[in-house]
């Protein structure tokens, strides 16, 4: 059996119930015969200009989102690049055989 990383940008969310539930159905059908985790990633709106919030949807699903009222892409992908290391860092993330970027 392989242990498999899910790490996505698209994931169903307290803001968005339908954003990604094809990757949802992706992940619920490697789960069946995999050991698996799925990380959600996002920098999206909000009211500070930064703001932090973690959330476990599961024992094997949770999101990261950076909240902020920057508009710039150019900032905005550099944020999300970032959170997105700070958590694979975190996760320790090689100790997975495959991981999967959807």
């Amino acid at each position: 059996m392989k242990k498999i990383l899910h790490i996505t940008n698209w994931y169903p969310n307290k803001w968005n119930h339908l954003e990604g539930l094809f990757v949802q159905e992706h992940f619920k059908l490697f789960s069946e015969d995999n050991l698996t985790h799925l990380i959600h990633v996002e920098v999206r709106n909000g009211q500070k200009v930064f703001d932090y919030e973690y959330i476990r949807y599961s024992e094997d699903e949770e999101g990261y989102y950076l909240l902020t009222k920057i508009t710039s892409t150019k900032l905005l992908e550099l944020l999300t690049s970032l959170l997105l290391l700070w958590v694979l860092f975190k996760s320790k993330y090689n100790r997975y055989d495959a991981h999967i970027f959807i």
